[in-house]
Order: C-alpha cells, then structure tokens, then sequence
C-alpha cells in the first residue's frame, strides 16, 4: 500500500515537473522573441525626428531651387563739362582711365578693379553708338540702355554700372576727377561689389562740336559667385524618393514580422532598417550642405 502511494507521487512529481520545464521553456523563449522584434521598433523610434526633418524638407521646400540673382543696373546722369576757355588739345587714354579710377579706389581702400575685355567691348559699342547717333545718353533714341549691351556681350552679371562723360578734359586724372566730383558717379566709381571694368574715350565731332567723350563700364559678373549645383539637387530628389520606396516597403515588412513572427522576416526588417537609416542620414547631409550653398550663394551676390 505504501508503495503504490510513493509511485503515485512519484509520477505526481514527474507530471508536474515536465508540466514546469514546459512552461520554464516557453518563458524563457517568449522574451528572446520578443528581443528581436524590439530592435526595430527601437531603431524606427530613433529615426522618427530624422523622418519629421525630411517631411519638413520636404513638405516645407525648404530645399530651394538654384536661385536666379536679382540683377542691378546702376546708370547715373551723363557728366558734360565743357569749358570755353580751355583748348581742346589733351589726351585720354583708356588705359590711364582706368588707372586713375583704381587710385581713387585705393585711397578708400578697396578692391582695384580688373580691366574685362566684354566691358571694354561694350563701352567701345556704347561710345561708336553715340558719335554716330548723336546722343548722349544711357539710352539710345531706339530704347537700348547698359542692358542690351550686356546681352550682346554675353556679359551675365549680378550688377553692372556705366558712367558717362563729355568735355574738353586735358588728361585721365582730370575726366576721373570731375566723375569724383559728382556724388552718383562718385558712388559708381567706388562701388565695393565691382570687380571688373571696361573704358572707352575717343575725341570726334558731336553736333558740330569737338569735344571727348568717356564710357565707363563696370560690373561683377555672375561667374564670382559659385552656383549651387543642380546635379546634387537632382540626387537629392532621386534619394527622396527612394526613401518613399523604401518607408512604404518597410511598413509592409513590420506588419508581416508582426503578423507571422517569422524570425527570418524579422532579420530581414533590421537589415532594411539600417540601410534606411544609412540612406536618411546620407540624404539629410546632402540637403544641409546643398543649403548652405543657397545660403553662400545669396550671401555672395548681396556683397
């Protein structure tokens, strides 16, 4: 008797025990299931602000287009300074203009300005223009201004200028002189934004009268300001919408891991999501250095 009650609790015992080592074997496998699933939702929490910061990018055009520079034409009125008293006898030289127009630059302590061969072409097309059209004028009497010579020179520019002088000068130092003297072409002539300009003087007959005229052609190309470049724009958009691609193919791959809670599909949303996370940082980085050469750009064309 005393027997079969020791075997009965024996296979109690052993009933309950297998019964324990099931459900130790259960507990202690649930929470390994659990620890790979967690690594991706972690992860997807650590890219949630990276995601808002895209969509702001995004959404918000905080990716701007290459922007076009606002261009600025600066034409004071023409200077005539004609002495009866003085005789027609001196000389102007291009080259001596633009020297005496650095030395007052230089004593403001700016920039020399480089002679351009466009501008020198434009200000010889502006002066043969007006000898033969007797005008004087930033104007011709068909409407042309600084502009369309800048075009027919293919001069692309962010500003440019035009001074413009008629009289009995006796030499460079005193047409400079007398530009100085007047607060626009003054104002011209030590601009901080020229870089480059170009002269033209001849000595003819206007209106009957000898007499020199003086075109003075400055400007600040384009080409001093670097441009944002349009192929890292055009990458830009072609890795947002890979990023499109990819959050959509990852959602589907979450609620199937989650559904099937198949550790392969699992494995394989983690390996996605780093590669995302690889693609979102790269982009991010690419769209910051792309507006801080907008932001350059807009910086160098307001100097």
């Amino acid at each position: 008797m005393l027997e079969k009650f020791f075997k009965f609790v024996f296979w109690v015992l052993v009933i309950l025990g297998t019964g324990y080592y099931i459900n130790f074997t259960i507990q202690k496998y649930k929470p390994e299931f659990k620890k790979t699933l967690e690594p991706f939702l972690t992860q997807t929490e650590e890219i949630k602000s990276q995601i808002e910061k895209l969509k702001e990018f995004t959404e918000k055009e905080i990716l701007p287009p290459v922007p076009e520079s606002p261009k600025q034409v600066l034409i004071p009125k023409p200077l005539v300074k004609i002495e009866k008293e003085k005789f027609f006898g001196g000389i102007l030289t291009e080259e001596g203009i633009v020297a005496q127009t650095n030395a007052q630059r230089e004593k403001f302590n700016l920039p020399t300005l480089k002679e351009n061969e466009i501008l020198n072409l434009t200000a010889r097309m502006k002066l043969e223009d007006m000898f033969e059209k007797e005008y004087f004028s930033h104007f011709s009497p068909t409407g042309e201004g600084l502009e369309d010579l800048m075009k027919k020179g293919n001069y692309d520019y962010i500003v440019v200028g035009e001074n413009l002088a008629m009289g009995n000068f006796e030499n460079d130092a005193e047409i400079v002189k007398a530009w100085m003297e007047s607060p626009e072409h003054r104002e011209n002539i030590l601009n901080p934004r020229y870089q480059e300009i170009g002269v033209a003087v001849k000595q003819g007959i206007f209106q009957g009268k000898k007499v020199w005229i003086a075109v003075h052609h400055f400007g600040k190309p384009l080409s001093a300001c670097e441009k944002p470049s349009e192929e890292t724009r055009a990458q830009i958009e072609k890795k947002i919408e890979e990023l499109k691609n990819f959050k959509e193919k990852l959602e589907n791959l979450k609620r199937e891991a989650e559904k099937t809670k198949d550790s392969q599909k699992i494995q394989e949303y983690n390996e996605l999501v780093l590669e995302y996370n690889s693609l979102l940082k790269e982009t991010l980085s690419m769209i910051e250095n792309y507006n801080l050469e907008v932001k350059k750009f807009n910086e160098c064309i307001e100097k």
